[in-house]
């Protein structure tokens, strides 16, 4: 149930984005509160496992509001922005601690899951399109209008975990984001699937069979370019222009946006410096004349919420990053979609956002919550899985 709320939020974001009447706000709302509701629910079934791997983002989710809602505003909005994405973390993280003694248990439930995304992949497409073509012609700010796509990127972390070996899947999300003509969810596209396929060459245990593993690679590499150029041809996309107009527009305008927020946040007394200057308080500096977000997590956290917060993030992601090395020093199952995830999570948060966008986080959460969990027992993951 869980999963499917997340997955209804997305596509009523993306619905409410194309024209934004009130009506999709409100569904949009109420969609949001029954997720954040169904989270809280789960937990009566399964109960939070507060261990080293959680305690840390609870902590820093706890906190986060509790600044944000001493600074006033909308604390329903307020709650479901900061709280939603830890709690689903922390409820994937306990249901997979939960079932790992149960292989036949998790098999079922992973089988529920994998219907759902082909479902929600063919369906968020629907909803994608008006929106890649409204961007292409020019419609609406781009990086709005747009935006809902992302979800391709993290969603694209549980699709790799569940079919591994069923690639055709991995062409849609690829082939939405590719029309966006988004250079980081390109670079995240280009990057990840490739740090995946050199991840699976380092599973291999034969030299036959790395080398079959390479040759795959280059092929699909060749293929891949190939189709992006016919794409390029066919809808007239600027891709290639836009990176090489990067060093000039300055990643069309980061660099002086993130300026003047750290000249902001340095401004600031001893109390903003530790503690930040509040909940959005990056967007109401009207950056570029209309309310914006840093484009880069930790310029926002850091503006929003002070070193505290900056310090508690970074501290979770360095065991994100112990958890990785430990599946990449094992040559786990679950470690082409880690080196996905990875490279989403880094190139989101720095050129975009993540951790501050509770849409856009709620997939990746779910995914750390179940590879953190099945990171912590050899044995159970090779109950989990079926190697080949």
């Amino acid at each position: 149930m869980v999963f499917i709320l997340m997955c209804c939020v997305s596509i009523v974001y993306g619905i409410y984005i194309l024209d934004q009447p009130y009506s999709m706000y409100i569904m949009l709302k109420v969609t949001r509160v029954l997720l954040l509701l169904s989270v809280c629910f789960g937990f009566k079934y399964n109960p939070p496992h507060i261990d080293k791997n959680t305690s840390v983002i609870m902590l820093y989710s706890i906190y986060i509001l509790g600044r944000s809602i001493i600074g006033g505003g909308d604390v329903l909005n307020q709650t479901l922005t900061i709280m939603t994405w830890p709690l689903i973390f922390l409820l994937f993280y306990s249901h997979t601690k939960n079932v790992m003694r149960h292989p036949k248990g998790w098999n079922k439930n992973s089988k529920k899951i994998e219907k759902i995304i082909k479902i929600y992949l063919f369906v968020m497409a629907g909803v994608s399109v008006p929106l890649i073509l409204r961007h292409l012609a020019g419609q609406g700010r781009a990086g709005e209008v747009i935006f809902p796509v992302y979800f391709f990127l993290t969603m694209m972390s549980m699709v790799i975990l569940l079919f591994r070996k069923k690639k055709l899947l991995w062409i849609l999300p690829c082939l939405m984001i590719v029309l966006t003509t988004k250079r980081t969810g390109l670079l995240i596209i280009v990057i990840g699937i490739f740090l995946s396929q050199i991840a699976e060459y380092h599973r291999e245990n034969t030299l036959k069979k790395k080398w079959k593993r390479l040759l795959g690679i280059m092929f699909a590499m060749v293929v891949a370019f190939i189709g992006l150029i016919i794409l390029v041809r066919m809808f007239n996309l600027d891709i290639f222009e836009r990176f090489m107009e990067m060093s000039e527009d300055g990643g069309s305008g980061r660099n002086k946006i993130w300026h003047r927020v750290y000249l902001d946040y340095a401004n600031g007394d001893t109390i903003e410096l530790l503690f930040g200057k509040g909940y959005q308080s990056v967007a109401s500096m009207m950056l570029t004349g209309r309310a914006i977000l840093a484009h880069n997590d930790y310029m926002e956290i850091l503006h929003d919420y002070g070193a505290v917060g900056l310090i508690l993030i970074s501290v979770w992601i360095i065991q994100i990053l112990y958890c990785f090395i430990k599946t990449w020093k094992r040559r786990d199952v679950i470690l082409p979609s880690f080196c996905y995830s990875i490279s989403t999570i880094v190139l989101l948060s720095v050129f975009s956002y993540l951790f501050i966008q509770s849409y856009l986080m709620i997939f990746i959460a779910s995914y750390l919550g179940v590879v953190m969990a099945l990171s912590t027992n050899v044995q159970t993951r090779k109950n989990l899985y079926e190697e080949s």
